[in-house]
């Protein structure tokens, strides 16, 4: 019955070696272009009726809309980003002078307190 299955590490260096391979030939640059989406064939013109061209149209459209739609959020993200960055310069301002208050408060508090001695 031994002789009918590999042993363990027969099995394990095999898919080690296999595995290596498989790493050393991979490459994302290759791997994601065999991917990518299939060219676009062109439709031969006997299919091009009214209702091809209707299609045409709508998704021509669709696409010009989803377009303006991308830069006018775009246009709203940048808006966002501007008045962010200036209530972040704000606020920075108003932490350094907080703690420049607050080492003003602690500096008169400890020049106040009399100074013991413990013997």
């Amino acid at each position: 019955m031994d002789s009918e299955w590999p042993s363990l590490s027969s099995v394990t260096e095999t898919h080690k070696r296999e595995t290596d391979s498989e790493r050393s030939s991979f490459s994302p640059v290759t791997s994601s272009l065999k991917r990518s989406k299939k060219k676009p064939q062109p439709i031969p013109e006997e299919f091009k009726d009214n209702a091809y061209w209707e299609r045409r149209k709508k998704n021509n459209e669709s696409a010009k809309r989803s377009r303006e739609m991308r830069r006018c959020k775009e246009e709203q993200t940048k808006y966002k980003v501007a008045i962010l960055e200036q209530e972040n310069l704000q606020l920075k301002a108003e932490v350094a002078m907080l703690r420049k208050e607050l080492e003003k408060v602690h500096n008169m508090l400890y020049s106040r307190l009399p100074v013991t001695h413990n013997s």
